[in-house]
């Protein structure tokens, strides 16, 4: 298991089609296209039986987390190409990751509410929430 932190400022804005166009254009020196192929990604987010972490979001708390699994695949119906649980924590504009890579039984063994065997500072957080606010699978999504 490897474990990775990564901190970012983040700052989302709703746009338009139109204006994502011109922003394309007047960007393109600027960004570069990412160099991976397109992959899948699953996110399967873990909540209270109340919807504590989704209730935070929607309010607006400037102070939040969201523990999540994360499951990569090259396409919809390969086998996944990595799993990983993560908290990501914000802090007003400053998102702070908590990350680790786990294996696949790992992987089932948090979505059935259990804790894999690890000293990762990670599962621990995760054992800590799963006590504490009866963490469970809430909402699986997969994009592109």
């Amino acid at each position: 298991m490897s474990e990775r932190l990564s901190s970012r400022f983040e700052i989302k804005f709703r746009i338009s089609q139109e204006q994502a166009a011109i922003g394309k254009v007047l960007f393109r020196d600027i960004f570069k296209q990412d160099s991976r192929p397109e992959y899948m990604v699953q996110s399967i987010y873990f909540d209270s039986p109340e919807y504590d972490f989704y209730t935070e979001k929607i309010e607006g708390l400037l102070v939040r987390v969201k523990p999540r699994l994360r499951i990569y695949r090259s396409t919809v119906n390969y086998e996944p190409l990595g799993y990983f649980f993560e908290f990501k924590n914000r802090s007003d504009k400053h998102t702070h990751k908590e990350r680790i890579e786990i294996a696949e039984d790992q992987a089932l063994e948090i979505v059935s509410g259990k804790v894999p065997d690890s000293h990762s500072p990670v599962i621990k957080k995760l054992e800590y929430f799963l006590s504490a606010a009866n963490l469970k699978p809430a909402v699986n999504i997969l994009y592109k």
